[in-house]
């Protein structure tokens, strides 16, 4: 384990402080994807793919929490990123950045 003086001097984040005030984005196969609710009434979230349209079916599985979706591509080493929903240009230009 990497010893870290403060918090504050790391670019980082702890999967269960990320809250809808962010914005997760991801690349899983190549594809540029976002982390949204399922539907706009449910408290499902899944990963949808931004290349094609914004319709049920397209995203990967739903999951119940934000860390649930979160912890499950860290875990299959998926390229993730969190920003602050303010920061959508960073959010973006990291899509930008990192999808094939």
């Amino acid at each position: 384990m990497t010893p870290i003086i403060s918090r504050e001097e790391q670019d980082t984040i702890l999967t269960s402080e990320i809250s809808n005030n962010h914005l997760v984005v991801a690349v899983i196969d190549g594809s540029p994807k976002i982390l949204t609710r399922a539907d706009f009434d449910s408290g499902c979230f899944n990963f949808r793919n931004i290349k094609i349209q914004f319709v049920n079916g397209n995203g990967c599985e739903n999951y119940n929490t934000i860390k649930k979706a979160v912890d499950t591509k860290i875990i299959f080493k998926r390229k993730i990123a969190v920003f602050h929903e303010s920061d959508w240009k960073k959010a973006l230009q990291w899509l930008i950045d990192n999808a094939e």
